[in-house]
This record gives structure tokens, sequence and C-alpha cells, in this order.
């Protein structure tokens, strides 16, 4: 069906991208805690991240950017569809293919960006989807994700501007579960045990969760399946019911306009079941060559 075709489309992506099993928010935190973090038993991997909005200047303008300075690219993967595959290694930028399709932006122009007050320039040197902004709103001033309209971007944390680099967000890649677009309900109890245990080892009352099954793409598209499931379910039988009353409609008035017909038929020796087969024959003929035409 359709919606096993979308879904095994969705499993394949978030399998590819490693989606994250959960990401941990919170105003700074340092290697050390990435390291204790990736002690914890049943994690199999975490990174650091920092996220920052920030701008770009296209053709005098500046829009709104989203800026992820990382190091590591092995949980929510950039899909690669131009340019360098990503390296902490490179100088350059990582952006949005959405918003460079948009604002006409292509590998190997060079950006005028500014984030956390400090402006700065970067060639591009790739465009990229990514997983974790498959419904992306930039800030609270857009209501709806609106691609194109802003974007989000990726470097290496090596060419952040400032003085020094605040990590606030750490992605995490639990062992026990598997990157599946159906997560069992075991999957869903493991990530949430996962979130109470990094909480009680961090004790801060700053932190932040969110958890795989409540990212904002991946809750939405598990919502269009739904709702897709059940318009699949609810037409088909609207659909049969009306046919059915329209057969009811038009044997009623059939059998009215021949009731003469009928008893004449009845007074000449036809039985009452060759009369009812002889009219009930009629909607099932148009029913069968209709389910043969399709």
């Amino acid at each position: 069906s359709e919606r096993e075709g979308m879904s095994r489309v969705v499993d394949e992506y978030l399998k590819t991208t490693n989606f994250m099993d959960l990401s941990v928010s919170s105003e700074a935190f340092s290697y050390q805690d990435l390291l204790e973090v990736e002690q914890i038993s049943d994690i199999r991997k975490a990174e650091l991240r920092y996220t920052s909005n920030g701008t770009v200047r296209v053709s005098g303008t500046d829009k709104k950017l989203e800026f992820n300075f990382i190091e590591e690219n092995d949980i929510s993967k950039m899909i690669l569809y131009e340019g360098e595959a990503y390296s902490s290694s490179l100088h350059g930028i990582w952006i949005d293919r959405d918003f460079a399709t948009l604002q006409k932006i292509e590998v190997g122009d060079i950006l005028q960006l500014t984030v956390d007050s400090t402006a700065f320039s970067e060639p591009v040197k790739g465009i990229i989807d990514n997983p974790d902004h498959m419904f992306f709103i930039i800030d609270e001033t857009y209501v709806d994700a609106i691609r194109g309209a802003y974007g989000y971007a990726f470097l290496p944390a090596s060419e952040y501007p400032g003085k020094n680099i605040k990590y606030n967000r750490i992605f995490v890649d639990i062992s026990s579960v598997n990157n599946q677009f159906y997560l069992e309900k075991k999957d869903k109890n493991e990530i949430k045990r996962m979130a109470e245990r990094i909480r009680s080892f961090f004790k801060r009352n700053d932190l932040d969760f969110v958890l795989k099954q409540s990212d904002g793409g991946f809750s939405s598209i598990s919502e269009d399946m739904k709702s897709s499931e059940t318009l699949g379910t609810v037409f088909p039988g609207l659909f049969v019911l009306i046919a059915l009353l329209g057969i009811v409609t038009t044997m009623t008035r059939l059998v009215n306009k021949q009731r003469t017909v009928i008893g004449t038929l009845k007074a000449i020796g036809f039985s009452q079941r060759k009369i009812v087969f002889h009219y009930i024959s009629y909607p099932v003929v148009i029913c069968i060559i209709g389910c043969i035409a399709g």
C-alpha cells in the first residue's frame, strides 16, 4: 500500500542517517561531560553540538540561519546532495538544500555570516539534508515550517568565530534501540529510561530532553501516516455505503414501476424465487462488470 511504501522510505532514511534516539540540551556541556555520558551502559555513542541562530547575507538581505557546530557526523548524519562530504578538518559550511535552492546558493559560494554577534565568512562545501530538521521552525516568529525562507547549516567546531565554543547539546545513540520508524513499546520505554538516567547523572535543573518519538519531524510524519491510514479505512467504506444506497434506491424504483409486470408473471406461473432472481441479477451483473473493469 501507499502507506507501507512511505513507511519503508522513512525507515530507510532514519537508518541511513542514524537518527538520534534522544538529545539533551543545557547551557553548556564539556568534553568531560561527553566522556562520562558515553560511559553509561547501553549508550553506543554520544556527540556534542553547539546550536545557535544567526544570519547569512543573501543578495543584500540578512536571512535567518541556524548554525550547528559539530566535530563528528555519526548521529543524525547529514545526507549530501552536492559538494564534499563533511570532515572536521575542512574549512567551510554545509547548508540546507531547501534554503540553498530558494536563495540560489551553490557549492563554492563565499557566504557572509553572523553568529553570536560575530561576523565571519565561509565557503559552501556542500548542500545537505538532515533528519533533525524534517519539520524545522527556526524561532517563535513562525507558527509553521516554511521551507527555504530560513535555513540551517553545519560547520566544524573549529570554524566557530568566537573565543570559546560552549556546546549546548548532546546527541545520544542507544545500543538497545533500533533506528526504525515504528518504535516498539520497549524501545520507547528504553529511551525514556535513558533520559531519566542522564538526568540523574548530571543532577542539574537546566536539562531539556527531546526523545526520538517526540521529535517534531518524527511525530509529524507519524501523525500524517495515521491520518492516511484512517482515510484509507473510512473512504472505501463510505464509497461502498453510497454504492449500496444507490443500488437499493434504483431497485426499489424499478420494482415499484413493474408491479403490474410482476403480477402478470406470477399469474402465468412464475415462482417467487425466479422473479426475485430476475431482479437481483441486475445489480449483481453491474457489480461484476464494475469489479472486472476496476
